[in-house]
């Protein structure tokens, strides 16, 4: 029976994440009363109402599995149910297909300053397509505005965490955060890399329980209580252990203020050019 939901599921979710792949011109940020918007959660309930009637009818069909064949479940009963969602989802595309074009979806937080909004604070971008929107924190004010903040530190606040949860991202977007490596990448990938951290620039980022930094003999995040894109060891370190006063231990920018002043406030922003 699991065959058959994961089926129904990607055969829904791949219509869903092809017909939402068009590249767009131009953005605009969504509001709650936005119709597309609305249609589109209208939809996302009753496709889950749909998966629950699925489910609950597999469920009977495997508690009669001693009755007659013809009550059963077939795969051509699962393909009809999959063809009409998939039906109802391409309707709801074409009728906005025009309305989309003209109203495209913030894709960072440069397309949310170029749409008027001057004041900082947490806006929902799309870098990828409307079905993967991320909510992120926009600086408005420096240097003219439109920076995302991938990493925020206010007060004491623990950044020695894994590999996978520096994936993820962790925190809070109003205080201490990291945005998350996947979302950096997701909404800093078009046509550029992250900028180089390190003397040479070519350091990959480590965690202390993922060693990728070029020193032979020891973990530099575990050395320093960090996690960064450190070679043998750093010149900056600034998700290392917050108030920290130990040489290099803390939150530190060796280049302008050394290895013993450890930083009370961070940001890490980015943003096109």
């Amino acid at each position: 029976m699991m065959h058959l939901k994961a089926f129904l599921f990607f055969l829904v979710l791949n219509k869903v994440l092809s017909s939402a792949s068009s590249d767009k011109e131009k953005w605009y940020i969504p509001t709650d009363n936005d119709p597309f918007i609305k249609d589109y959660l209208h939809l996302e309930t009753s496709l889950r109402h749909a998966f629950l009637n699925i489910t609950t009818t597999l469920n009977d069909h495997e508690r009669r599995k001693d009755q007659t064949v013809s009550k059963y479940v077939t795969v051509k009963d699962m393909e009809r149910i999959a063809k009409d969602i998939v039906a109802n989802i391409s309707e709801l595309f074409k009728n906005n297909e025009n309305e989309l074009q003209d109203k495209p979806i913030a894709r960072d937080c440069s397309d949310v300053h170029n749409l008027g909004n001057n004041k900082t604070g947490t806006y929902l971008i799309y870098p990828t397509s409307i079905f993967t929107g991320i909510r992120v924190r926009c600086d408005m004010e420096t240097s003219g505005g439109g920076w995302t903040i991938i990493q925020r530190r206010i007060f004491k606040s623990d950044f020695y965490r894994t590999w996978d949860q520096y994936a993820a991202g962790f925190g809070n977007l109003e205080t201490n955060f990291w945005l998350g490596k996947d979302n950096i990448h997701s909404s800093f990938s078009k046509g550029k890399k992250l900028p180089p951290l390190s003397k040479r620039g070519r350091e990959k980022f480590s965690t202390f329980d993922k060693d990728n930094d070029i020193h032979s003999k020891s973990n530099c995040a575990q050395n320093y209580h960090g996690a960064w894109w450190y070679s043998a060891c750093h010149t900056s370190n600034l998700n290392g252990d917050y108030g920290n006063m130990k040489t290099a231990m803390g939150p530190v920018w060796q280049p302008w203020k050394g290895y013993n002043s450890p930083m009370k406030k961070t940001e890490m922003k980015i943003r096109r050019v």
